[in-house]
């Protein structure tokens, strides 16, 4: 996750101090629905997340969050 960390600081006083995303799945699109439709069926995860406030201090964090299923956007 360290290219984001510009992009929290950009927006947020917290400092992302590590962390780690990776996706396994599959994505599809509909371009006939009305608008565009997008799924996404497979898993998600971020591992070793730490946000820190502005001293350095720990304010959140986590080993691993997995997240798994079917998402559909309209």
């Amino acid at each position: 996750l360290a290219p984001l960390a510009p992009l929290v600081a950009q927006y947020s006083v917290l400092k992302l101090a590590s962390g780690s995303a990776s996706a396994e799945g599959r994505v599809t699109g509909d371009g006939k629905a009305k608008g565009l439709a997008v799924g996404y069926a497979g898993n998600a995860a971020l591992e070793d997340l730490r946000l820190d406030d502005p001293s350095g201090k720990r304010l959140l964090g986590w080993k691993a969050i997995n997240v798994g299923g079917v998402v559909r956007l309209q």
